[in-house]
């Protein structure tokens, strides 16, 4: 879905914005609408993970997802 790999120096800090694009060809945030039989977006609130890897979370958020508009 969305990876960007930054290296700071202790003490230092950024900003890293991902944008997800739902029209993408692999539906990222999406799922088969079996009674639609079309790719319907998942909404709601999504938990946001940050770290050196996935047994090492420093920092959690959340994403709300909306329709496109």
């Amino acid at each position: 879905m969305a990876f960007n790999k930054v290296r700071l120096n202790p003490g230092e800090s950024t900003v890293v914005q991902f944008t997800i694009n739902p029209a993408a060809t692999n539906h990222p945030l999406s799922y088969w609408d079996s009674n639609s039989n079309n790719w319907s977006n998942a909404r709601g609130f999504y938990p946001i993970y940050v770290g050196s890897s996935s047994a090492d979370i420093k920092l959690t958020g959340t994403v709300l997802v909306r329709p496109p508009q």
